[in-house]
């Protein structure tokens, strides 16, 4: 067979030449002529054929020309010109480049973020109420890691370290750290400048298992990591080299100049030989002569300020040659500073000379859309890299809108998007992270507003004005929208709401936390075989609730009188005590409302109803509630000290024995959560306040009341009860309590679960019954209702207890 040219075998090269000739798209000789095989009479100085390839067809696909043996390269950036080094020596000494870069540190640092709840496939949710619980789960323990991302530095401090390395020398590095269970425990910052990327033979990042990235430490590789276990996320990349593209270093040229110019500002004032000024003496003078002069004038001027002020005489020829130029200032400065502002994308005002007020502001709006935007957009999907491939995969983080705007232009925009159909009601409301008030939505038509769940129905006729039904239902008792209590969870006066919840089983291990002494039990190798609730009545938690009630009840009291004042200026109410600007049923032009939606039961048109909501809404947007405000330092340390004894209870309730560091890490726990809680509470606090007295501020906007009887309804409002004040004491501080429990558990490291007891008085077929129905669950999941521990909704009595307990039957 070998010997017969008609079957010659298919050997691997033939196969691959013939495939390299068939996948060639062009043909360079433009004659057809096979390689080596011209045509003269056809070819006239054509491009001829290339050389053919050196390398096996596996190489197809190298991503750049990289250096033979490029990992043995020990040094980061050992092949470019310019160090890490030499890149943060530059933005250390530029003072320019310095501001701009902590100018952008800080433009991003007083922006508000979030986590939003996906779905099991990752997509986007319509509205947050579709979400699963296990997104939501997952939202609020992203939420939780991120408020400190490293367990020690907060976001903005992380984020600022993240950010220099960006800006700086584009290398943001980040190392997850795990728990020994394989779950994220914290996002640790890494700096960049020690982490040399690795490539395989494309010139690409290995796949595990294959090291992808290695930690140069003292010019010796000291770690090899993988793509999961590092992340080294470079924003500014190029196909032509591994690392990335800097800000700093695209005006590395310009900086060196600004460099050495500051030090020529510097010397002026240091260095040098000549000084400010040279006096002329006469000819006839001698050397000696001269330096007797010379130290008259010394002693007559060194030192004493006041004697240079003054006029001098001097012999005559001593004429004065000035050395020195007087200005230091140049155009080039100015340049310097644009050409810096623009390569970070920041407004160059301040550095700028000349500039109207219409190109500043100009100017500022391009700087933020153009250069914060998409760094804002970088850290998000940065942080959102980290998260969802470490077990966040249903959340995806978000930056909330600029929380600097305008309350007032804020409220005119809503209102705009309402009446145009941009946006609804409720989703307006969502969108501010409040809870559904119970008002349908509505879109504004030429005819006015029509509910959005009475589109396409038939219209029903008015009732006639005898038959209308109480804004409540007829029933006198219960609670909508506007009832007092309903925005809190609790009931009227008179019911649940106001009885104290129930008193748990009463044992001496709560009434003994306040007491160091207890905690200095040896640990027994045979713990306590039943685990009884901790009293939520000990002296000292009641004593905490008392003295809660008080500091809300004063600060309620005093929100009420402010928003009388406030809201009856708003509303042009009359400041003296006046009959209501007549009946009802006198005013002209009356229409009759369709007897659902808002402004039921209201005799007035539609069109002006939704005037005067929008009139309404906007004065509670604006209403100031100083009172509660003034209390976010009161409240964390009254909530702190409530947590920091929760947590003592916990201890001596399962028997543990803490050690002082353990003691004082629950302390600190405590505190932080406090801090991080109240500013929650008092938000949340005044934006039930506002809808709490939305009933009241509309009657007195359609009766036309003084602004002593508004101050007097205010007052009456359950928004500003005794009630709601004690309501919110007990609540919170069995929150604290628990939290306080929850963190000792979990500092312990004896509990593993937990389970939900269910109080005698709670409404039935609540969220507690699902909490309770679940039986014991890890310790550091939630519960059913979204809640790590009790209290699940405002004067809940259910409580929790420990499980799992190492050396418990």
């Amino acid at each position: 067979m070998a010997a017969d040219p008609k079957h010659i075998p298919l050997t691997p090269e033939i196969i691959s030449a013939a495939q390299w000739a068939a996948g060639r798209r062009f043909t360079p000789t433009g004659t057809g002529s096979a390689p080596g095989q011209p045509d003269p009479s056809k070819d006239f100085f054509g491009p001829g054929w290339p050389l053919p390839p050196l390398a096996p067809p596996e190489a197809a696909g190298r991503q750049f020309d990289y250096p033979v043996g490029y990992n043995l390269l020990v040094t980061p950036r050992g092949d470019l010109p310019i160090s890490f080094l030499d890149l943060r020596n530059l933005a250390q000494n530029c003072d320019l480049v310095r501001l701009v870069i902590e100018t952008r540190k800080d433009q991003i640092a007083k922006m508000n973020w979030s986590f939003s709840p996906l779905d099991p496939s990752g997509a986007k949710l319509k509205a947050k109420k579709d979400a699963s619980a296990e997104s939501l789960r997952q939202a609020k323990e992203a939420t939780a890691l991120m408020k400190r991302p490293d367990r020690m530095h907060s976001f903005n401090a992380w984020m600022r370290m993240l950010l220099e390395d960006m800006l700086v020398i584009d290398a943001a590095t980040i190392y997850p750290r795990r728990t020994k269970g394989g779950g994220l425990y914290s996002l640790e910052v890494v700096d960049g400048a020690t982490i040399r990327p690795v490539i395989d033979e494309w010139g690409r990042s290995p796949l595990p298992p294959d090291p992808a990235y290695q930690q140069i430490i003292k010019g010796l590789p000291a770690t090899d990591y993988t793509r999961e276990e590092l992340l080294y996320y470079p924003r500014n990349l190029l196909s032509w080299r591994l690392y990335g593209f800097s800000p700093v270093e695209q005006v590395i040229i310009i900086t060196n100049i600004i460099l050495r110019r500051q030090m020529h500002l510097l010397q002026f004032y240091t260095e040098g030989n000549l000084p400010d000024a040279l006096l002329e003496v006469p000819e006839n003078w001698s050397t000696a002569q001269i330096a007797e002069f010379q130290q008259y004038w010394d002693a007559l001027h060194a030192g004493n300020t006041a004697q240079r002020r003054r006029g001098k005489w001097v012999p005559h020829g001593m004429t004065p040659h000035l050395m020195k130029e007087g200005d230091l200032s140049s155009p080039i400065d100015e340049w310097f500073a644009r050409v810096v502002c623009y390569a970070f994308s920041v407004s160059a005002q301040p550095f700028v000379s000349k500039m109207n007020r219409a190109t500043a502001t100009t100017a500022q709006e391009a700087a933020l859309s153009e250069g914060l935007a998409p760094l804002m957009e970088w850290m998000a999907d940065f942080i959102n890299y980290a998260l969802q491939g470490n077990g966040f995969d249903q959340v995806e983080f978000g930056w909330e809108e600029d929380s600097a705007i305008d309350p007032a232009v804020q409220a005119k925009v809503d209102d705009l998007d309402v009446r145009n159909g941009i946006r609804l009601r409720s989703e307006i409301r969502e969108s501010r992270g409040l809870e559904d008030d119970g008002t349908p939505d509505f879109i504004m038509t030429t005819q006015g507003p029509v509910l959005v769940s009475e589109i396409g129905k038939e219209p029903e006729p008015a009732p006639e004005p005898d038959g209308q039904k109480k804004p409540d239902g007829g029933k006198g008792g219960g609670e909508g929208p506007d009832t007092p209590g309903a925005a809190e969870g609790s009931s009227s006066p008179g019911s649940s709401a106001e009885t104290p919840p129930q008193k748990l089983a009463k044992q001496s291990v709560g009434r003994e936390s306040a007491a160091h002494p207890a905690f200095n039990k040896a640990v027994k190798k045979k713990r306590k075989t039943v685990i009884k609730p901790i009293d939520r009545e000990r002296p000292e938690i009641v004593e905490i609730r008392d003295a809660l009630k008080k500091l809300m009840a004063k600060a309620l009291k005093a929100d009420a009188q402010s928003a009388a004042a406030q809201l009856g200026k708003g509303l042009g109410l009359k400041k003296a005590v006046g009959a209501a600007v007549g009946a009802a049923s006198s005013r002209p032009g009356r229409v009759e409302p369709a007897p659902t939606g808002p402004g039921a039961g209201r005799s007035r048109p539609y069109a002006k109803a939704a005037d005067d909501e929008a009139k309404i809404n906007k004065l509670l947007a604006e209403m100031e509630l100083t009172g509660i405000e003034a209390t976010r330092e009161q409240v964390a340390a009254l909530l702190a000290k409530a947590a920091q004894q929760g947590g003592y209870a916990a201890f001596v309730q399962i028997d543990y024995e803490a050690p002082a560091g353990i003691t004082d890490l629950v302390n600190t726990q405590a505190v932080t959560w406090a801090q991080e809680h109240a500013a929650d509470l008092i938000t949340k606090l005044e934006d039930d306040t506002r809808d709490m007295i939305r009933s009241a501020v509309v009657q007195a906007q359609e009766e036309g009341w003084s602004t002593k009887k508004l101050a007097d309804a205010l007052q009456e409002n359950h928004g500003f009860s005794d009630a709601r004040a004690e309501m919110i004491a007990r609540t919170e501080t069995i929150r604290a309590d628990c939290q306080g429990n929850l963190a000792a558990y979990k500092n312990s490291a004896l509990v593993s679960g937990k389970s939900w007891l269910l109080g005698s008085e709670h409404p039935a077929d609540d969220e507690c019954d699902d909490n309770a129905a679940e039986g014991v669950i890890p310790l550091d999941q939630d519960f059913s209702s979204g809640d790590e521990a009790p209290p699940a909704h405002p004067n809940c009595t259910c409580d929790f207890l420990p499980e799992g307990i190492e050396g418990v039957d």
